[in-house]
């Protein structure tokens, strides 16, 4: 029994062993898994070296590279993508600070700046209703960042002027809860205010236009009735000529009767008289018919050229009219809010708008080799396209073929040429 129970302890201490044995491998797997995933403190000091030459970068292109280098140590970095936005704000490019934005807002929401600059893209592309999703979240975080609350305003009269739009109840809410006190700020009152001119312009001129065109109108109701006028007249007229050759169709025919009678040997000689005094009056009347006949033609002529003249001013005037209708759509068109938006401020400063740069300078430091400054380019490429800009994209990938041919980066640098120049030859919308 002994023997028996000691054996059973040993089988259970080798299954024990063996089950530990197997769990090893995946523990020290899953423990390189994370150590990998975890920056190195070497990552750490590259990235806070990457920090600080976005910040103190003189040119956004130094910033960009740096930028480009800083997502190859850390991806999710939000102190990364913040870095970049704000430089790229005060650098006077919001349009480059819409990919490090839209990162941050998933990465950390409660960065306000991040959702002035995502609203504010919006807002230019005329998407409105997320742009006005984004302003207000991030409005409820930046009170005091004049370029936001300016796009808040403006955002806010045109939710009150425009039909109902289809914008979040989220951020419907959080207007009506600040409203009363965001209108006390004088950048949410300008943008307000900025924004309500607009639709007073809009409807001032919508006025004037419905003015001409109701004025057109009763030109065209004028020239209507006149047309009707003479139809009328031109169906009495024919009818009256009707009623003439019927006439005149009768006294030939009677006419032509005396004429027999008068050659008939039986008819007296009082007889014969009577028939001549009747085949002058026939005569008579039918010259005189027929000078009528003739005198109702002519005017009927008159009165349908009248008529097709009549016919063709209304044509011409209601084509007129019509342009008219189109060229006021696209007048009023003109009025929708999709300019005059403020990007987010950097330390409460909002930086004037200014092209994106022409060239890419070369970022000072020591010198890379040839494939590192390949993958470079082609994240730089990357980038350029991703803010829906091909051209610049395809100014450095011809370069970068035609400089490093022989590198592992041409293959996707060949890619995203070809990506990049369809994109610039396609028409604007």
């Amino acid at each position: 029994m002994e023997i028996r129970a000691t054996a059973a302890r040993v089988g259970c201490l080798g299954v024990c062993l063996l089950a530990i044995a197997c769990a090893l491998p995946r523990q020290a797997v899953a423990a390189n898994e994370r150590a990998a995933s975890r920056p190195t403190v070497a990552d750490a000091r590259e990235l806070a070296e990457v920090l600080a030459t976005i910040r103190r970068a003189d040119e956004p292109s130094a910033a960009l590279a740096a930028y480009v280098r800083g997502l190859s140590l850390s991806p999710d970095s939000a102190e990364l993508h913040r870095a970049h936005m704000r430089k790229m704000l005060q650098s006077g490019l919001p349009q480059a600070a819409w990919a490090p934005a839209r990162r941050l807002v998933l990465i950390d929401p409660s960065d306000g700046t991040a959702w002035g600059v995502v609203g504010y893209t919006h807002a230019r592309r005329n998407e409105l209703p997320a742009a006005f999703s984004a302003t207000m979240r991030a409005a409820e975080r930046v009170t005091e960042d004049p370029g936001v609350m300016y796009n808040a305003g403006r955002l806010a009269a045109w939710l009150e002027y425009e039909p109902p739009a289809p914008v979040a109840s989220e951020a419907r809410a959080a207007l009506q809860k600040h409203r009363q006190q965001w209108m006390q700020q004088e950048a949410f009152l300008e943008g307000f205010l900025s924004m309500e001119a607009v639709y007073a312009d809009r409807e001032h001129r919508r006025g004037e236009i419905d003015l001409q065109v109701q004025a057109a109108r009763e030109e065209l109701s004028g020239l209507e009735t006149e047309a009707r006028t003479i139809d009328a007249e031109l169906r009495e007229r024919n009818t009256e000529i009707g009623e003439i050759e019927w006439g005149l169709e009768e006294r030939e025919e009677e006419l032509d009767d005396v004429e027999e009678d008068l050659y008939d040997l039986s008819t007296t000689t009082r007889g014969k008289g009577y028939l001549r005094r009747r085949r002058r009056e026939l005569r008579r009347e039918i010259e005189e018919q027929e000078h009528l006949l003739e005198q109702k033609e002519a005017e009927v002529r008159r009165r349908r050229t009248e008529g097709q003249g009549v016919l063709d001013e209304y044509r011409r005037r209601r084509m007129a009219l019509e342009r008219m209708q189109a060229d006021a759509e696209r007048e009023l068109a003109r009025y929708r809010p999709d300019s005059d938006w403020k990007p987010p401020a950097v330390d409460g400063v909002v930086t004037p708008l200014r092209p994106m740069p022409e060239r890419t300078s070369q970022p000072t430091g020591a010198p890379v080799d040839a494939e590192a400054h390949a993958r470079t380019r082609v994240k730089l490429a990357e980038l350029y396209l991703e803010h829906q800009l091909p051209g610049r994209a395809v100014e450095i990938l011809r370069k970068l073929l035609r400089d490093y041919p022989q590198t592992e980066a041409t293959a996707r640098a060949r890619e995203l040429l070809s990506s990049a120049t369809t994109q610039t030859t396609q028409p604007a919308e």
